[in-house]
């Protein structure tokens, strides 16, 4: 299975516009974890402060690294977990 974010974006003319979406989710609660070579990458693209970016080496496949990906999923989940009573939940 494989996306492409810009499907999301519009891109195809199918996609959904997602950054919209984004903006909406509480941004103490919201991680976006994006590969540095992805230029298509909406993450280094949101306003600042709104989410919880996470830059990892390679593009939209993280060079084949899914343990770390997932490691970092994790750690952010156990952190987000603690703030859980900190805002509505969407």
């Amino acid at each position: 299975y494989e996306f492409h974010v810009s499907n999301w974006l519009g891109g195809d003319g199918d996609g959904l516009p997602i950054a919209p979406e984004m903006r909406r989710l509480p941004a103490a609660r919201t991680v976006c974890v994006y590969g540095q070579d992805d230029d298509d990458a909406l993450c280094p693209r949101l306003p600042a402060g709104s989410a919880q970016v996470v830059r990892m080496p390679g593009d939209h496949h993280f060079q084949g690294d899914y343990a770390g990906l997932a490691r970092v999923i994790l750690q952010r989940l156990r952190g987000l977990s603690s703030t859980a009573g900190a805002g509505p939940a969407k």
